[in-house]
């Protein structure tokens, strides 16, 4: 009943955070169409899972406060399937999201000339991908569910789905380790790119803007990689150890306690928030530096000489 309780909470506070990052930084992401769509894919997918999540706990919440037997507090298993299938694919959604934004940012770095006036197309066809992908994950974890068996608590890792679900749920965390390199590497090949002369303009926007965008998503990826390798590992523990729980009511008892992802949707646009101030923060005292005007010869000087250094 406690975890249940905290869980509404954390869904609850993570619909709000996920809001207020719409409210205060939809006009503060100046990056290309196609990145911001990929961006604001992550923040709905973190909305949907927690209301999909909320409706779940409140419904468990409420069958247990108004049960007079124990039989009242058993869940229709397709009502469980109809809300647990989308939250799965969302679970694996924020991985796949995560896959379109690195494939992105590194079509941005190979095109980095013409990048920027290219249309946001590229970030919806990579949405529309990746959310098809992770339902084939989804389905593929929960294609043994067993549609006939009432439960206490709708879960996605049953019996008859763990060895299924424990799967993708090492593909998700391989996927993310991978995901992590690849930011890096692109990192480091934005890096490279900012330290070589060239005298493009559209290609030292899009390579700033390539560099702004990584310091903004390698965090939360990070972040992402931590928390879904804690859970994956509790169900790797609980499958291990399935025959030593001494009923399936104790074993989904288990899975409801480390169900840990709504920490991710919560803390990521608190995460992604922070970030975007601090950029901005950044960027307001560049332009304050560079609106400033030197007052003698001498400021004036090597002024113009360090810009000319800087080109």
């Amino acid at each position: 009943m406690v975890i249940l309780v905290f869980q509404i909470f954390l869904c609850i506070l993570s619909i709000a955070t996920n809001l207020l990052f719409i409210r205060y930084c939809k006009k503060a992401l100046f990056f290309h169409k196609g990145c911001r769509v990929l961006l604001w894919t992550v923040i709905a997918v973190n909305i949907l899972h927690s209301i999909l999540i909320l409706i779940l706990q409140v419904t468990h919440v409420f069958k247990i406060l108004t049960s007079v037997e124990a039989c009242d507090v058993l869940v229709p298993p397709l009502f469980c399937f109809v809300f647990r299938m989308p939250a799965t694919a969302c679970f694996s959604a924020h991985v796949t999201v995560h896959l379109a934004m690195a494939i992105e940012r590194g079509i941005a770095t190979k095109q980095m000339s013409t990048y920027e006036k290219s249309d946001g197309r590229i970030g919806f066809i990579m949405a529309i991908l990746s959310v098809i992908f992770a339902l084939g994950i989804a389905s593929y974890g929960m294609h043994k569910y067993n549609i006939e068996e009432e439960t206490f608590y709708c879960s996605a890792a049953t019996t008859d789905t763990i060895n299924d679900t424990t799967t993708g749920g090492y593909l998700i965390v391989a996927m993310e380790a991978v995901i992590l390199i690849m930011f890096g590497m692109l990192y480091i090949w934005n890096v490279k790119r900012e330290k070589s002369a060239s005298y493009d303009f559209c290609s030292k926007y899009q390579n700033r803007e390539n560099l702004a965008v990584l310091r903004l998503l390698m965090p939360m990826v990070l972040l992402h990689f931590v928390i879904y390798s804690c859970f994956i590992s509790a169900n790797t523990i609980a499958s291990s150890i399935r025959h030593l729980f001494g009923s399936n009511s104790a074993f989904r008892a288990y899975i409801s306690a480390v169900y840990i992802v709504p920490v991710y949707t919560v803390c990521s646009p608190l995460l992604l928030w922070w970030i975007v101030n601090q950029h901005r923060r950044i960027r307001s005292q560049q332009l304050n530096i560079m609106s400033s005007k030197p007052t003698n010869i001498h400021d004036i000087y090597f002024s113009n000489y360090a810009e000319a250094w800087n080109r």
